[in-house]
């Protein structure tokens, strides 16, 4: 993982575990920048592209995948941006465009930070390495060592990778034990993540594709969907209830995490069932 420590020196790039124990590369910077207004000022240099499979988990296993995700995944941030978010903001694209954000802040390590401001602190840091990422001369990325050449580097070697003519240094972080660590998922709606597009439908396959949205979410922060411990579920009719019950059933198993449903009088898109979660990490 990308590795970071407080806010004023958001810290370092990372490659993911190759071996039990290790969390990754880091790459230190001393510059903050706001992140919206960094990622604002980069989509109007980009050409328009299709973010794909912002749910599909990041490729952390060594510098040249790290380092191609990370330029990657803001790359395609500044693009929805520029061409979904500004020309007609909403509250949803707002929350897609976050999603998108996360996925880079994904190859931070905010172990250091407390758990409250790891989202700021995220975002923080990966403006400050989008800004100057985009001013360092990169070299291409077949230059860039993958796990098998940096498995072959002899002693500290392995662990460390610096991008030529600068002082920023990819590190492999060894990970440590957390504790008492809970994922907050926000309410997800049937929403195809590939494609954007609204799932048709009763409630039952709705409510199918929320729950795959949030397993995939889950799995995205190292987790396993057993190890959801509370969700809150919204409907628009309490009669669709039974069928949304068999179909949630199926996803969880027994005992099933705690769970509280509520009837609303409207949901985002007129849809029948959202979902939200709460995780614990450990």
């Amino acid at each position: 993982m990308l590795t970071t420590g407080h806010p004023p020196a958001p810290g370092e790039l990372g490659g993911g575990a190759t071996r039990r124990g290790d969390l990754g590369f880091g790459l230190a910077l001393k510059r903050h920048f706001a992140w919206m207004l960094v990622l604002l000022f980069a989509a109007t240099c980009v050409a328009a592209q299709e973010p794909t499979q912002p749910l599909k988990p990041p490729d952390l296993s060594s510098p040249r995948a790290t380092l191609k995700t990370f330029l990657e995944s803001t790359d395609d941030l500044a693009l929805y941006l520029a061409h979904d978010y500004l020309p007609a903001p909403s509250r949803e694209k707002f929350g897609r465009a976050a999603a998108l954000g996360n996925r880079a802040v994904q190859t931070l390590d905010l172990s250091d930070v407390p758990p409250a401001a790891r989202v700021k602190a995220g975002r923080a840091a990966g403006a400050a390495l989008y800004e100057v990422l985009s001013r360092v001369a990169l070299p291409v990325f077949d230059e860039i060592p993958d796990a098998a050449q940096m498995g072959l580097r002899p002693g500290t070697q392995a662990k460390r990778w610096v991008i030529p003519d600068t002082e920023i240094a990819l590190v492999r972080m060894e990970s440590g034990p957390r504790a008492g660590e809970f994922l907050f998922v926000s309410g997800q709606i049937p929403i195809d993540p590939a494609t954007g597009a609204l799932i048709e439908g009763d409630v039952r396959v709705q409510a199918r594709r929320v729950l795959e949205n949030l397993r995939a979410i889950v799995a995205e922060s190292g987790a396993s969907f057993d190890r959801v411990v509370k969700t809150t579920v919204y409907l628009v009719d309490m009669n669709d209830f039974p069928a949304l019950n068999e179909e949630y059933a199926t996803f969880f198993g027994t005992p099933p995490p705690a769970r509280a449903t509520v009837q609303v009088g409207r949901l985002p898109k007129d849809v029948r069932v959202e979902i939200d979660a709460i995780v614990y990490l450990g």
